[in-house]
């Protein structure tokens, strides 16, 4: 066996019986991306869920390379160009391709501040146009059908629990706009009733007080007093929202929740736990105001000047619901 000698030093194997260059080895390809992971998960401190989306992105552009016999450290501007322009042709929508080129983008100033690389092929390629959609989110009328579905399906106590346990999360997230990332991975001791509120951890393992209004307050309780305990079943376990036998919720069980109880109000075509969190900033005036309340509360043990400020801004919004 013989080498060909490639672009920027890269030894890429020849046969020399046909003498045609051999595909790039995958493991080459394999380390840049395990050395560039371990940094987003390290020193970054990403969620998992956000380095799956990189591993996938990356590995997509890494075997689009290895048909064209390169490696990733190795790649071109052109390289770049037409991966995009393959997605495309695949009737990729724009903020895909965007999400994408975004982490080629991070992997390339990685390998750059790294010394892997001289030149960076991303460098003025544009982000593909995309349309500023609002977010969806619903009216009060459909918040409270979603949250009066959450309902046992029949008179036994592991029915009530569940019926409970979905209640308060479905309260939860319309009151605090937590992700359904973040709402799995609550624990019970992140729960502060007594002074209303609840420590999230979310991006970045960064963690943030998010106060809770007194609707949510009241299903958890509830909650915590029958449904938690019917759930574990003499089990114990750290997490605060369970399923049955003290298992713990994947992310898919609480969509899966979410959107049962959108059908079950006759709203499942705007149904989705993104649409609750954002109709906590479009929700009814009562709901504002006990959040507003709750936050005035809670506001002293986070930024101590916002005691001085939360009173008036409350004072505020209560003429305008009002008006």
């Amino acid at each position: 066996m013989t080498f060909d000698l490639k672009e920027q030093g890269q030894l890429l194997p020849l046969d020399a019986a046909s003498g045609h260059t051999w595909r790039v080895p995958s493991d080459a390809n394999s380390r840049v991306l395990a050395a560039f992971l371990d940094y987003l998960r390290v020193e970054r401190g990403l969620a998992k869920l956000t380095i799956a989306a990189y591993t996938s992105d990356l590995t997509q552009f890494a075997d689009f390379l290895e048909k064209r016999r390169r490696l990733l450290s190795a790649a071109r501007r052109e390289d770049v160009r037409d991966f995009i322009q393959e997605l495309f042709s695949n009737q990729l929508d724009g903020r895909s391709v965007g999400r994408k080129l975004s982490a080629i983008r991070h992997l390339y100033r990685y390998l750059l501040l790294d010394g892997k690389i001289e030149k960076d092929p991303t460098l003025n390629i544009d982000s593909p146009k995309q349309w500023k959609v609002l977010p969806k989110s619903l009216s009060q009328d459909e918040v409270e059908a979603t949250l009066g579905a959450a309902q046992p399906r029949n008179g036994t106590a592991g029915a009530l629990a569940l019926a409970m346990r979905n209640r308060a999360m479905l309260e939860l997230f319309y009151a605090s706009g937590i992700r359904v990332s973040e709402m799995s991975d609550a624990r019970l001791e992140d729960l502060k009733l007594d002074m209303g509120y609840i420590l999230v951890r979310g991006k970045g393992d960064k963690e943030r007080m998010v106060p809770l209004g007194a609707p949510a307050q009241e299903s958890l309780k509830q909650y915590l007093k029958t449904g938690r305990e019917m759930l574990c079943k003499k089990k114990n376990s750290p997490l605060l929202f369970l399923g049955t036998g003290a298992r713990r919720l994947t992310r898919q069980r609480v969509w899966q929740m979410v959107r049962q109880a959108s059908a079950a109000s006759g709203r499942a075509a705007r149904s989705g736990a993104q649409a609750s969190r954002y109709a906590r900033a479009a929700g009814s005036p009562l709901r504002r105001m006990s959040w507003l309340w709750a936050w005035m509360m809670v506001a002293p043990y986070d930024k101590p000047i916002a005691i001085i400020v939360s009173p008036f801004i409350l004072l505020a919004f209560a003429g305008l619901f009002m008006m």
